[in-house]
């Protein structure tokens, strides 16, 4: 389940000027949060401190000299336990998937 999609350029353009940035490095960054509530009752369950893995995330986004070239990026779970080598092939599966659709060109 999508839990937040964060528009993460949105917020580096907004703030660039406080912080004495000339502008944001993206053409385009957006942040997509999930959680499976199965995959994280198992990684707590696992170890508490797990908490910190959820939710999952994907960050899709291009950069402002390669406008045209869309990205995408997570965090890697790492895969110590069950849990979070499920939430890594979770994460791929998903990456994997995206790209095969983007590559339909509807």
């Amino acid at each position: 389940m999508v839990s937040a999609v964060i528009p993460f350029n949105s917020m580096l353009a907004r703030t660039a000027k406080d912080l004495a940035q000339e502008a944001s490095p993206f053409a385009e960054a957006e942040i997509v949060q999930f959680c499976s509530s199965i995959l994280a009752w198992q990684m707590v369950t696992e170890d508490a401190g797990q908490l910190s893995l959820c939710p999952l995330s994907i960050a899709i986004y291009a950069l402002a000299k390669e406008p045209g070239k869309v990205m995408l990026a997570y965090r890697f779970p790492g895969r110590g336990t069950p849990g979070r080598a499920k939430a890594d092939d979770l994460l791929r599966r998903l990456a994997e998937r995206t790209v095969e659709l983007a590559r339909l060109r509807w």
